[in-house]
């Protein structure tokens, strides 16, 4: 094996060699001396206030402690803390704030060990939970690539009924209906615990929609669209069932079963004849999924603080259904979150993928460009492969800290109290795909991809993020680019 291949070998790695770093930066707490008096505190009672809809068990569920749990002094504070962190990333809660009362004049049993009871009362302000919403969405990879044709014919309308934490057990029932550039009607139901030990989920979905429009080709690492208004050129059918597992508070496991079916007009075919396998006009497929996500962060939907880290392995087709795909491929990720000092923060992440045939139908070929996977400065690119590096860093200032907006005019308290905050923030990516099939006419591909930048972050409640970024990419080209999920 020659240096270039090694090193790409390498890469591919990276996201695996990180997870394990990772373990290097755990905290723990600090032995006592045998000298010391150990302060423990045995926990009396356990009181929720506010969750008028959300079933308690739902609630303990998320809590490091319980009624009768012994705890030492030096461990509560960051126990209460981590409880609290897990209750808001429920999504089920606008507020949660964890009190402690000590019960009663501390005893010693004798030895070095002090005993104090302790009431903890948790104060939980609910999220609203019906939403009928209208939807208007931007049918672009994302915002920016929209603002450069600011085209409205290219958005999606309608209407999704969101029945968040059904009979208050954090159960949620999505119906969705949409128009315009898509068109789709869909429905989902996800029940996250079926059992009495509440570890075990299911969820099923099924969606079908349809298009005037598809893109079709990639050629110098921009999508080629085929648009013919009088005939739907890409229709697709899904639905699935999934089973999850959550061993721990941080880790949960989901293996899942999908049946695919897409289909294209001949038009498309002639256009680019390996849209599908077989140079064929339809593709039908049984997914097979399992993931596995070990999920610290304080906050899911804006972290500052903790680690992330995920395993997927996709099994697309078997030859002993007659499917037209037989292919499998892995992802991994893994993201770490530091508080420096004061008001500063650092964040880094990292994702690869690996995928086991070559070659692949245009359709089922993605790597760069596509939801989350993208370098920053690179917004209007695509850059398709078999194989992908994505890496991640973020610095970034505490301009100024969560605070509350307390909207009197507003009634109901799931939306009166308004949570807001403001970073400032330092970036650099790197990226590398790498493509056996269509690097020829895209030269972002099978070479080192990197950009940098910065800009501010807005963060709000009901997982409202807005960035607004300035970047520069290897070309020297530059911009500022609007996106709404957290950076890393």
């Amino acid at each position: 094996m020659n240096k270039v291949s090694s090193f790409k070998s390498f890469l591919f790695l990276i996201p695996f060699l990180l997870f394990f770093a990772s373990s290097a930066f755990a905290i723990t707490p600090s032995p006592v001396s045998k000298n010391d008096s150990v302060k423990q505190f045995v926990i009396r009672k356990v009181v929720l206030i506010g969750n008028k809809r959300t079933k308690n068990q739902i609630l303990y569920r998320e809590l490091f402690f319980h009624v009768g749990d012994t705890l030492e002094e030096s461990n509560l504070e960051k126990i209460l803390q981590k409880s609290k962190e897990n209750l808001l990333n429920t999504l089920l809660l606008n507020i949660a704030d964890i009190q402690r009362v000590e019960d009663g004049p501390a005893v010693s049993n004798g030895t070095d060990t002090i005993l104090q009871g302790l009431d903890i009362y948790i104060f939980v302000a609910e999220r609203w939970y019906i939403f009928p919403a209208p939807i208007f969405e931007l049918a672009d990879r994302n915002f920016n690539e929209w603002w450069k044709t600011k085209d409205f014919s290219r958005t999606n309308y309608g209407g999704y009924l969101y029945w968040n934490n059904f009979r208050g057990r954090n159960e949620t029932v999505v119906l969705a209906l949409r128009l315009g550039y898509t068109q789709q009607i869909g429905i989902s139901y996800n029940i996250p615990y079926i059992n009495r030990h509440q570890k075990d989920g299911l969820a099923i979905s099924y969606s079908y929609n349809h298009n005037h429009e598809v893109g079709y080709h990639t050629d110098l690492n921009y999508l080629d669209y085929l648009n013919v208004p009088d005939l739907y050129v890409k229709r697709e059918w899904q639905g699935g069932i999934q089973y999850s597992h959550r061993q721990a508070i941080y880790d949960t496991y989901y293996f899942s079963v999908d049946e695919h079916y897409a289909s294209i007009s001949d038009t498309v075919l002639k256009l680019n004849s390996d849209f599908f396998a077989k140079e064929m006009t339809s593709e039908k497929y049984v997914r097979f999924r399992f993931l596995f996500k070990h999920d610290e962060r304080d906050n899911i939907n804006y972290p500052l603080t903790g680690n992330y880290f995920d395993f997927e392995a996709v099994k697309n087709g078997l030859p002993v259904l007659s499917d037209d795909i037989n292919f499998g491929f892995v992802t991994s990720q893994v993201k770490k979150y530091w508080k420096l000092w004061n008001k500063f923060y650092f964040a880094s992440g990292a994702k690869g993928k690996f995928s086991s045939a070559d070659p692949q139908p245009y359709y089922n070929t993605r790597a760069l460009g596509y939801d989350g996977d993208y370098l920053r400065g690179y917004e209007y690119y695509v850059v398709n492969g078999q194989k992908f590096i994505l890496l991640k860093t973020d610095f970034k200032y505490e301009l100024l800290p969560v605070h509350y907006l307390h909207a009197g005019i507003i009634p109901s308290e799931k939306f009166s109290t308004i949570p807001y905050c403001f970073y400032l923030n330092l970036y650099a990516d790197y990226g590398y795909v790498q493509d056996k099939q269509y690097y020829m006419y895209n030269p972002l591909t099978n070479s080192n991809l990197y950009s940098f930048g910065g800009g501010i972050d807005f963060a709000s409640y009901y997982n409202f993020v807005l960035r607004v970024e300035y970047s520069i990419n290897k070309f020297g080209q530059t911009g500022i680019f609007i996106h709404f999920t957290a950076p890393i």
